[in-house]
């Protein structure tokens, strides 16, 4: 029902789907007929050993296999764009895994939105060396579930867009969250703040030259 109810919103969201969840297909298609934006919200391996159902990524897998788990959990999403991280307060210290998921994304023109669950995430370091666009979530809404608290997050994200310009937020399609948004998204529009999907915020990283060598004579 919150995932209708993300869908319906007029406001341009950018919505992430877990991958092979019964009404992730549906509910995708939904979202891109209304014009929004799809990401993979590809599960991570996370300190605290909470499970990752389908679809995950560990540190523990073979380049192979980490490969092919990200490239069926992307070919399971229609209309995907960009991946985003969930929990991943673990594998996103990783710098071989999250170099093989670049590597990925890449291939696929796909862009990267770091959720930034590890203060030692090197999701933007893996996306420059690869040369794919990135961008870092700014304020998390909703990881207390708790009215006041959203609020209060929705008040730091407006104060962090209005210093530098923009601002990413990620939230949970939970009741709570929904009905802050429904309140708050119109109230900042008429503000005169523009309301945009991820990938207008995106970090585009210059292509590596190319070093050439030879001789003339």
């Amino acid at each position: 029902e919150e995932g209708r109810r993300l869908v319906a919103m007029d406001q341009p969201l950018t919505l992430a789907f877990l991958p092979y969840r019964p009404f992730t297909k549906q509910l995708a298609s939904l979202a891109h007929q209304q014009h929004k934006e799809i990401m993979l919200h590809a599960p991570m391996a996370n300190t605290r050993n909470i499970g990752l159902g389908p679809g995950g990524l560990t540190p523990d897998m073979d380049e192979q296999t980490l490969a092919v788990t990200l490239r069926r959990a992307l070919q399971s999403i229609p209309y995907v764009s960009g991946v985003n991280n969930h929990m991943g307060s673990r594998f996103t210290r990783d710098l071989a895994g999250m170099r093989t998921v670049m590597a990925e994304l890449k291939e696929r023109g796909l862009f990267f939105l770091d959720s930034v669950t590890s203060r030692d995430s090197v999701g933007a370091k893996t996306a420059k060396e690869a040369g794919v666009a990135y961008a870092t979530r700014d304020v998390f809404i909703d990881h207390k579930d708790d009215e006041a608290f959203v609020h209060k997050q929705l008040e730091r994200l407006e104060a962090k867009a209005r210093k530098h310009g923009s601002a990413i937020a990620i939230g949970h399609p939970r009741d709570i969250t929904l009905r802050g948004l429904k309140t708050w998204l119109p109230k900042v529009q008429a503000a005169g703040f523009e309301l945009v999907g991820a990938s207008r915020l995106l970090h585009r990283p210059a292509p590596s030259p190319t070093h050439l060598s030879g001789t003339s004579g």
